[in-house]
């Protein structure tokens, strides 16, 4: 009886998460001004973004405890009218209060790589050192690619205030 309550719970799980996963799919290679969400996003509170290098950034949304990044082309049409066009997505897990997720400001090896986005520890200190995750932003391909954490750190910016 336990088995069958286990496969059917698991079940019920892997159609959740596909679902869920395809609402985001949807995203991809979609066009949206930053003033009016897709459909895909009313679920989540946007947090901030910004730029990483010429016309293209970083989006981030929140929704309880999942973290939602989008790497995105910007454009502006010279009238003010900014369309961003959505290459990939990065959800992560928030578990602990702690926990933090840091672009633009990470290093590798000591030198500053504005292409990394890391899953940190928060701490009173300099550098968030303490590091769960990280993916770098392949310009190429235009996607989030794991990387491994040794060797990054990430500054932090509230640190000293």
């Amino acid at each position: 009886m336990k088995q069958i309550y286990f496969t059917l719970f698991l079940s019920f799980l892997t159609t959740f998460l596909f679902a869920q996963n395809q609402k985001l799919n949807n995203l991809l290679n979609t066009n949206y001004n930053a003033r009016e969400l897709p459909p895909e996003l009313t679920d989540y509170n946007k947090i901030g973004g910004g730029i990483i290098q010429k016309d293209y950034g970083i989006h981030q949304f929140r929704k309880e405890n999942i973290q939602l990044l989008l790497l995105e082309q910007i454009t502006n049409d010279g009238q003010n009218n900014i369309t961003n066009y959505i290459l990939d997505y990065l959800e992560i897990e928030m578990n602990n209060s702690d926990d933090y997720i840091a672009y633009q400001l990470c290093r590798y090896e000591g030198w500053t790589n504005d292409l990394i986005v890391a899953k940190v520890m928060r701490e009173d200190k300099e550098y968030f050192n303490t590091v769960f995750q990280a993916w770098q932003i392949n310009m190429k391909t235009l996607k989030f690619e794991k990387i491994e954490v040794d060797k990054i750190d990430c500054m932090n910016e509230g640190w000293g205030i």
